[in-house]
């Protein structure tokens, strides 16, 4: 039984089916990885401090929103605190001083809202935390998360891989398919040839 040769059209609808998954995929993770990004302990305006009640320990980051709408009011600053600015993390119960850890500079966009982060500090226990500031004469919306930006880098990474491995699979899967069509259509015509009627002279 003779096998046709692959149509066109199968060749191009494989990889697109595969691109479309894989890019399906990669949405879905990020998707995921966003709504992390929206989640937050509390926030508040230093000055002159707020206090957020932490509800599971381990790494929290610090987050300064560059533009954002806070009690009615609209707060703009740049991506860093003023020079000589510190930021003072405490344990309301322990009085433990939590040292803030800088981190590469990550920025998060939520709609009309930017923030970047500040850093990272690692609470032993839960419960209530004062968020105070030194050195700011211009009041900033500052917000505490529990985002850990080992997971973020990390989602990141997978959302880049599937997406990049998705179109390195379609790409290659489309080659494959029409180096098969080009192969199958050479051996239905020398088939076509052999079978030719031979002419008398």
């Amino acid at each position: 039984m003779n096998r046709r040769p692959l149509s066109f059209a199968i060749c191009l609808v494989v990889p697109f089916v595969i691109l479309v998954l894989g890019l399906g995929t990669a949405g879905w993770q990020g998707y995921q990885a966003s709504r992390l990004l929206v989640r937050e302990a509390g926030r508040g305006v230093v000055p002159p401090g707020f206090s957020v009640e932490l509800t599971e320990s381990g790494e929290h980051t610090l987050w300064l929103h560059t533009y954002t709408m806070h009690e009615g009011a609209a707060f703009e600053s740049g991506e860093q605190l003023p020079p000589g600015a510190k930021i003072i993390i405490t344990h309301d119960a322990t009085g433990d001083i939590y040292p803030l850890n800088p981190y590469s500079m990550a920025t998060k966009s939520l709609g009309s809202e930017t923030a970047v982060s500040l850093g990272t500090f690692e609470p032993r226990s839960t419960g209530r935390i004062s968020v105070m500031g030194t050195g700011i004469s211009k009041p900033v919306v500052l917000s505490v998360a529990p985002v850990k930006m080992r997971e973020m880098l990390n989602a990141a990474i997978q959302v880049g891989g599937i997406a990049a491995m998705s179109l390195l699979l379609a790409i290659v899967s489309l080659i494959v398919l029409l180096h098969r069509r080009q192969k199958m259509m050479r051996a239905e015509e020398q088939m076509h040839g052999g079978h030719s009627p031979s002419h008398p002279h």
